[in-house]
């Protein structure tokens, strides 16, 4: 039979000591998280915009909005409930996924008079002062008005919006 005999000063007793309970503390942590089970699917609406022809010079940018069903084109800002991202003027089309909650929505395309990119970041400032930097492109437009209906948890496929200038 082999015996195996460590000599162990305090000091070396103190480093295993504190390496032994580190490990015992660390794989405690591990086993009292929870591992989640899926991620949650988002409701939403997706589709692709596309703008043909010579855009008008008070557009800088263009968004899909989406704005509850009663929506008043003269007061927009009350009823929009989120946007997509921005089309600017040197592209033609805009792929684009806007996260919605259960519920009916109306999409419609909306220029942008100011700077997207200043819009956006200060869209809060912007949206509080009641008065967005908005050009309604619905009444020539009213061909790319979407109405949408969204079950939880659900992604609607919108058909393209086309805008022809």
């Amino acid at each position: 039979m082999i015996q195996l005999t460590f000599i162990v000063n305090d000091k070396t007793h103190i480093q295993i000591s504190m390496v032994i309970t580190c490990v015992v503390t660390l794989f405690l942590f591990i086993m009292s998280c929870e591992a989640p089970e899926s991620l949650e699917p988002v409701s939403g609406a997706e589709g692709m915009l596309v703008v043909s022809g010579e855009w008008p010079d008070s557009i800088k940018g263009i968004i899909v909005a989406a704005f509850l069903p009663e929506v008043d084109f003269n007061n927009p800002v009350e009823y929009l409930v989120d946007y997509s991202g921005v089309l600017e003027a040197d592209t033609d089309t805009l792929h684009y996924f806007i996260q919605l909650y259960s519920g009916s929505f109306v999409l419609a395309p909306v220029g942008i008079s100011l700077d997207p990119a200043f819009v956006i970041a200060n869209f809060d400032s912007i949206s509080s002062s009641q008065s967005l930097p908005f050009i309604d492109l619905v009444d020539s437009l009213a061909s790319s008005v979407r109405s949408v209906g969204l079950r939880e948890q659900s992604v609607r496929q919108i058909p393209i919006i086309i805008l022809d200038f």
